[in-house]
This record gives structure tokens, sequence and C-alpha cells, in this order.
């Protein structure tokens, strides 16, 4: 299930409901085939952290998205919670929730087929690239950083976003929003219109699912959850 998006330059940030995990994931290459990485921001009902990955001298475009989710999914412990993976690859929102045709990257895509069946909450959101969404702009700039700098291959590790301009950014976002104020996802502040996004229904009742066990903080801190839903070491 994808969205659809105006042609126009204002950033869209996406609504980051309660309880809901979101990943937004890119990969990268240097060459098409060259050296690959990926970048992976998770958010967590206002709290976030950043992964990179290098994946190697000999990656494609499409490896590098397609592993960009698996890297991510993994960093996710508590499989049970709702996860929306956000992506602008149309090459993964098409092989794994549309049913496309692998034509190549067959072995590949079977694993991450079978991998995604063990998340039962798990949905797609496709995102507009290069389209001011700021995580999705931060996961293609970590992405970019660790397929240029070629560091240990293989290693997932908490990274900040390689560039000056994530200080201003927190500057001008102001005060975090109340949690309790919730909005479609791709909801324009302008009050100019709505985008459409024909997922919001469908995550709103996985939230409203999730609220509904009054004990549920207390449950997962005694099952050794931090914040994020990630098991603690």
């Amino acid at each position: 299930m994808t969205g659809s998006f105006p042609s126009q330059k204002k950033a869209q940030p996406v609504t980051h409901y309660r309880n809901v995990i979101y990943l937004y994931c890119d990969g990268a290459c240097k060459g098409n085939p060259g050296p690959g990485g990926c970048g992976i921001v998770l958010i967590y009902n206002g709290y976030r952290k950043n992964f990179g990955i290098y994946l190697g001298d000999h990656v494609t475009n499409n490896i590098a998205e397609l592993h960009a989710v698996r890297y991510g999914l993994s960093a996710i412990k508590d499989k049970s919670k709702p996860v929306v993976i956000c992506s602008d690859s149309s090459y993964v929102i098409g092989l794994l929730s549309k049913n496309w045709q692998a034509k190549s990257n067959t072995e590949l895509v079977e694993e991450l087929r079978e991998y995604i069946k063990e998340f039962p909450k798990l949905s797609f959101l496709q995102v507009p690239g290069h389209s001011k969404v700021p995580e999705n702009e931060d996961a293609d700039k970590i992405a970019s950083f660790e397929a240029r700098n070629r560091m240990e291959e293989g290693i997932l590790k908490e990274v900040d976003v390689p560039h000056s301009e994530k200080i201003n950014k927190a500057k001008k976002s102001g005060p975090a929003k109340s949690e309790s104020s919730y909005k479609d996802p791709y909801y324009d502040d302008s009050g100019d219109h709505e985008l459409e996004d024909p997922q919001s229904e469908e995550i709103r009742k996985l939230v409203e699912e999730e609220m509904a066990y009054e004990d549920f903080e207390e449950a997962e801190k005694k099952k050794g959850l931090n914040e994020w839903g990630i098991e603690e070491e």
C-alpha cells in the first residue's frame, strides 16, 4: 500500500503514532555496482536512533535497498509491535507488499519475504525520495556516507547523521508535539490539504489495539526492553 504525493518543495513529515515503530531505510552505492551502504532511522514514541552499515565493494542500488530493510528490521527485537517500513524505493515496495516477481536478486528477495513474516503487524509506506521528508533524507545521507567511506563491512552500528544541518534542523523544529495530538500520516500542517494515505486507518487500528492494554508499558519493562522496543544487552 502506497500513498500519493503532490509536487512541492515543502517538507512533508510523517505523523508518528504512539506505540508504533517507524523504520526509515535507504540504500546507496557508488557505481551501481560499487561500494554500497545502508542508512536506517528508527522512530518510536518520540525517541530516535540512527544506524548505518557498509555492505561491501560490489553492490547494486537495489541490493542496498533490500539490505536496508533487512538490517533495519534486525534492530527491532520486539517483533509483536506494529512496524511501518518507510521507503522511497518502488522496487522494495513492489517486491515486498505488491508481490512483484523478482527478476534478479531472487534469493535475497525470498529470504526477506520469509523474514518479514516474523512481524505480524508490519505495513509499508512509500515516501517520496528527495522531497524533504526529514527522516528519509537522513537515512539517505547515512547510506551515502557508509558507501563513500567504506568502513568495516557487515557491521550494523549506531551513527549520527553526517551533516551539519542536523543542528539547525533541531533548532528550527521547536518543542515536541503532544503525543495525544494525532493526525493522518502525510498531513500538511499549513491546512491547505490532506494528502492521501490508504494505510492511515490500518495504522490507527493497530495503535488502538496496542493502547488497549493498560499494563502495556509495565509488561515491556518486565521483558527487559527499553523505550525503543529494542532488547537491552
